[in-house]
């Protein structure tokens, strides 16, 4: 038996392995994102110097924002992906995602997002 047989991996394991490693690198990237946008919200309405109780407040707001998302597609989207493949699920998704970042950027080259709340 030489070094080379021991190398050799079965063609449906390389795909497993790939097809693993790109989920978890999809996920680890979708979390990243989630997280730096809401901490670029958060930073971006405490720039507006609120005071203590609207500070208390705006972050409870926004996390929440940002957790209803998950809390409401959940269903839906483990519904999808057990109805339909979850690769096409997962691209879909992602493009769903896409388009909506783009939609709403314009919204953080101006001021809006602050305009939104009313600071008393």
């Amino acid at each position: 038996m030489s070094a080379d047989e021991n190398l050799f991996i079965p063609e449906p394991e390389k795909k497993w392995r790939l097809g693993f490693w790109s989920l978890i690198a999809t996920q680890f990237q979708g979390a990243f994102n989630d997280n730096g946008l809401k901490f670029f919200v958060i930073f971006l309405i405490l720039g507006t110097n609120p005071t203590a109780s609207q500070k208390d407040l705006l972050v409870f707001v926004i996390g929440n924002l940002f957790a209803l998302p998950f809390l409401l597609f959940s269903m839906a989207g483990g519904y999808l992906a057990d109805r339909y493949s979850k690769r096409s699920v997962a691209i879909v998704t992602k493009i769903f995602e896409v388009c909506a970042a783009r939609c709403f950027s314009p919204c953080t080259r101006s001021r809006a997002v602050i305009r939104v709340w009313p600071m008393r």
